[in-house]
């Protein structure tokens, strides 16, 4: 982990400092460009999450129900390597 710390530093995303008196832990601190990259993740983030819930908000309770059951299924549908076989089900 200490690489991604030195990358994210050499980056200038993330200042270390440690508390007087303790050598042994170090504390990092996002720097404005960290911050300001934080804030457009979280935007991101937002943006994505809305545009989904406006999809999905087309579709009624039971659609999303019925979705969501054969989707389950097929995750639990058994396989021979990437062949799907319906044949085997309970």
């Amino acid at each position: 982990m200490a690489g991604l710390h030195q990358r994210l530093e050499s980056a200038g995303t993330v200042s270390r400092h440690r508390l007087p008196g303790n050598r042994k832990e170090v504390h990092l601190r996002l720097t404005e460009v960290g911050v300001e990259i934080q804030r457009a993740q979280r935007g991101l983030h937002e943006q994505v999450g809305s545009s989904v819930s406006a999809f999905l908000g087309r579709y009624s309770d039971a659609d999303l129900e019925v979705l969501t059951r054969m989707l389950g299924d097929l995750l639990a549908m058994p396989r021979e390597g990437l062949r799907f076989r319906p044949d085997l089900l309970p």
